[in-house]
């Protein structure tokens, strides 16, 4: 299955503000996503010029959560968009925790599979810290979020 690649991702940008003398600041719109393409390896891929800044991008912020249950954190390091689902907690009867991420259906992504019953074979199933989506596996369905984006 094929990764999201830059070329999936369309940015509208809604509103781009420049004072004198000051950064710009940008609302965009960002969608991608189609339920067959998989999340990339570190976040789907978002330059900042495609968001109104090529030379300098001072702040980028997430509005909202989709409507998923995905969150999703603009990586300015990388050009990235993560995306952070639930995570589900097992304590198994070795007595080591294992963290695992939950898929967009809501899935827990192990090898294994997770008894949320509490049985013997499964120890003990909390809810778990937020996770990063499952690179190469999940598909995301069709995402509309966004940026509110300072820079040059």
């Amino acid at each position: 299955m094929a990764d999201l690649a830059a070329s999936d991702v369309t940015v509208t940008i809604e509103d781009h503000r420049r004072p004198p003398g000051q950064p710009s600041r940008i609302r965009a719109k960002v969608t991608f996503g189609d339920g067959n393409l998989t999340y990339p390896s570190g976040g789907v891929p978002l330059a900042k010029g495609k968001l109104g800044c090529p030379n300098r991008l001072i702040s980028c912020t997430v509005s909202g959560t989709s409507a998923a249950g995905i969150v999703w954190d603009y990586d300015m390091t990388n050009e990235k968009l993560r995306a952070f689902v639930q995570g589900l907690t097992v304590s198994a009867t070795s007595g080591t925790a294992v963290n695992y991420p939950l898929n967009e259906t809501g899935i827990a992504t192990a090898s294994r599979g997770v008894a949320l019953d509490n049985g013997t074979s499964a120890g003990t199933v909390l809810t778990g810290k937020l996770k990063e989506m499952v690179a190469s596996t999940s598909k995301p369905a069709a995402q509309t979020i966004y940026l509110d984006v300072v820079g040059y």
